[in-house]
């Protein structure tokens, strides 16, 4: 079979091992840069997703999500917050969606899940109408 494939950047190295297919290669520098990084399977991450139809407030649970998880994460072992902003797709289905993401560089899953555990005990059920999901080791960040 034939493939086209079209890039704004044929020099990535997934399109440039893909061409001269040389999946060893791939994987031997795509684990690597993991293992720098702390990315699965050398750490773990986590997506929290707030989504609901009222902008303002989406970003309110995703900033009073965000907060707690910075009080609850920084003695955990290395738990790193970052956002919330608005996810890639921002708006789905007339519901806005923010993402606020969690990186543990060793690993051990558990520090990240224990400061996930206590921030959603923390907060309790969202406002109805509004979404918060957990998503450890997700396959898409989109």
């Amino acid at each position: 079979g034939e493939v086209i494939l079209q890039t704004r950047n044929p020099e990535h190295p997934a399109i440039r091992y893909a061409t001269t297919h040389d999946y060893e290669g791939f994987v031997e520098e795509e684990l690597e840069t993991r293992r720098q990084f702390g990315y699965p399977p050398f750490g773990h991450v986590a997506t929290v997703e707030f989504r609901g139809p009222k902008e303002d407030r989406v970003d309110r649970l995703a900033m009073n999500w965000t907060n707690r998880l910075r009080v609850n994460a920084p003695s955990r072992g290395g738990v790193e917050v970052m956002g919330p902003e608005p996810a890639f797709i921002q708006r789905v289905k007339q519901q806005y969606r923010y993402r606020t993401l969690l990186k543990c560089r060793t690993g051990n899953a558990e520090p990240l899940q224990r400061a996930l555990r206590e921030t959603r005990d923390d907060h309790g059920s969202p406002p109805n109408g509004y979404h918060v999901a957990i998503d450890v080791d997700a396959l898409g960040l989109l």
